[in-house]
């Protein structure tokens, strides 16, 4: 596969090109009259997923934010500030009463310990719901697996400066 980078170069009408497992992403600027034409010539040595203007990246945001920017070096959700968290809410409905104090205590600590959303960064954010980084993932589901407790995941991307304010 040819440097992006320089591919980004001998086309100036290319904002950027992005990189995902599945192919590349060509975004292009606005005032891009041949769109189509370059497509198909890009085509012939690029393995071309999708190709949109630059105006319509909003649109496609969400399903680009763990791509490859040739032009930044990095991951898009990178670019913009944001980091991957996971939001989980779950049910105790199978356990008991003493069982509910003790998973409670497990989880989010008593005293002077923090439980396991310390050891994982994570924080409540309402009743049976909670929020953590990506790195904790798994040990948080290995622990719901162990208590039987069902839950349910949600991905989410956190601005970064917001994330750092303390209320």
């Amino acid at each position: 596969m040819p440097d992006l980078k320089e591919v980004m170069n001998r086309y100036s009408c290319i904002f950027d090109i992005l990189s995902s497992d599945d192919g590349i992403h060509l975004v292009f600027l606005d005032s891009t009259e041949n769109i189509r034409e370059l497509h198909s010539e890009l085509a012939s040595y690029l393995k071309i997923k999708s190709y949109f203007r630059l105006s319509d990246f909003p649109l496609r945001a969400k399903h680009l934010l763990d791509c490859h920017s040739a032009r930044h070096g990095k991951t898009l959700h990178q670019v913009f500030g944001l980091e991957r968290q996971f939001i989980i809410t779950y049910g105790l409905e199978s356990l008991g009463h003493s069982n509910k104090t003790l998973f409670g205590y497990a989880l989010k600590g008593r005293g002077n310990d923090s439980g396991l959303l310390g050891e994982v960064n994570g924080s409540t954010i309402g009743r049976n719901s909670i929020i953590l980084p990506e790195k904790g993932i798994e040990k948080i589901k290995e622990f719901m697996d162990y208590w039987k407790v069902t839950y349910a995941t949600k991905q989410i991307f956190v601005d970064i400066q917001q994330k750092k304010v303390k209320r």
